[in-house]
């Protein structure tokens, strides 16, 4: 299945495709760590975790975030408020208060 090649972790890819950047496979998760060039930055899923990072982020007294229940292009739709696949799972979420 090409969704979940490792062909999207590839410098080239990730240089040329900003939408490759975003791209992060539940089965494939330490090559998505080591290869992503942004999305596990941001998502501080690097070793080691960024604590202030962490920190600020659950400091905040609000955050708005947006998704649409009717999306059909980002998958899984509730990653605009950070939720992600489990480990090795396209059926079950993970808030971002889990991970």
């Amino acid at each position: 299945n090409w969704v979940t090649s490792p062909m999207w972790y590839t410098d080239m890819l990730q240089e040329r495709l900003s939408f490759a950047n975003y791209w992060r496979d539940p089965f494939r998760l330490p090559l998505y760590r080591e290869r992503s060039s942004f999305l596990a930055d941001i998502n501080n899923e690097r070793a080691p975790r960024n604590t202030t990072y962490t920190a600020n982020i659950r400091s905040l007294e609000s955050m708005l975030l947006v998704y649409s229940t009717s999306d059909t292009i980002i998958i899984p739709r509730e990653s605009g408020w950070f939720a992600a696949f489990a480990d090795n799972s396209t059926d079950t979420l993970v808030p971002l208060e889990d991970q």
